[in-house]
């Protein structure tokens, strides 16, 4: 890993948690008005206005890249729906690639 990508990864690793009260995408209004935004309906679901809209353009994918995955939610839910065969990811943070596997890990055992 290159100095640069080290110190990126440092970071985001150790980067300061917000309190509940500050993250978003626990507040159903502000869900469904962004899924307003995304797909013209204010439907309920992290995520199921990008969903909707990525059906309309073509489902499913073959392969898909996701830069920043996080934790992988958006991408296991789409590989869930089927909407997207496969992925090909890119993460910095150590820590957030490890809870991505582990979830996928957890996934496949149980589907």
């Amino acid at each position: 890993m290159d100095k640069a990508t080290a110190r990126a990864a440092k970071f985001w690793d150790n980067a300061p948690r917000v309190a509940n009260r500050a993250r978003w995408w626990q507040s159903p209004t502000v869900i469904r008005h962004i899924n307003q935004r995304v797909c013209g309906q204010p439907i309920d679901g992290a995520h199921a206005g990008f969903h909707r809209r990525l059906a309309e353009f073509a489902s499913p994918i073959g392969k898909a890249v996701s830069v920043g995955c996080g934790n992988g939610a958006k991408e296991i839910g789409l590989v869930l729906s089927g909407q997207v065969k496969e992925f090909h990811l890119c993460l910095v943070p150590t820590g957030s690639l490890w809870l991505f596997c582990l979830r996928s890990w957890e996934l496949r055992k149980c589907c």
